[in-house]
């Protein structure tokens, strides 16, 4: 079972650093700031760890906090109730995006809101993850988390340097919110996966 949390961390961490929101205000910086390849890896690197790393935060905080309330038996259920309450949030909160008007940076389309924070900004969908690592113990439990960071940055630095060497107009395409479903269904499906296990 640990593989396979780890595998759906590290798909996690990977899909949702695709989603335009992540790179594209990253992208229009330092396009404005004409960084050399160095720069350009080591900014993304620290974003992606930052973003990586809070998330993993917001999610031990909640793990941590569920702990008290829930006792240790009851946690594969609460693991799947906890996935699919955060699908359906994601769900929600990705059509309320779709709504919205988007803007063009160069050839890339962002959020109106999109700027660096967006980047950083912790992902509420790897918390039932990491929550339900903590059935297996404490040590998966940041091993997951570990995974997940080092995925997020990994990937954000991959994304930029594919950037930076002219696939931003693929990029720019991908709809953020077939991403957004891809990650939903990630979440659905393991929650299947733990309720059978």
């Amino acid at each position: 079972m640990i593989v396979t949390l780890l595998l759906i961390t590290v798909v996690l961490g990977t899909l949702h650093m695709i989603a335009p929101d992540h790179w594209a205000p990253l992208v229009a910086s330092l396009i404005r700031r004409r960084y050399g390849k160095a720069t350009l890896i080591t900014i993304s690197a620290l974003v992606g760890l930052a973003h990586g790393i809070l998330s993993a935060v917001l999610a031990l905080i909640v793990t941590a906090v569920s702990v008290r309330v829930i006792p240790m038996s009851y946690i594969k259920y609460a693991s799947v109730a906890l996935l699919l309450l955060v699908s359906i949030g994601l769900l929600i909160n990705a059509l309320r995006e779709r709504n919205k008007e988007y803007s063009n940076i160069g050839h890339m389309h962002v959020g109106a809101e999109g700027s660096m924070i967006v980047s950083v900004l912790p992902d509420p969908s790897v918390i039932p993850i990491i929550f339900t690592s903590l059935a297996l113990g404490l040590s998966y439990t940041f091993l997951v988390s570990i995974g997940y960071v080092i995925s997020s940055a990994l990937s954000l630095v991959l994304i930029m340097l594919l950037i930076n060497h002219g696939i931003s107009l693929v990029l720019g395409r991908i709809n953020p919110h077939s991403l957004d479903y891809a990650v939903i269904a990630i979440l659905l499906l393991t929650a299947l996966y733990i309720y059978l296990a």
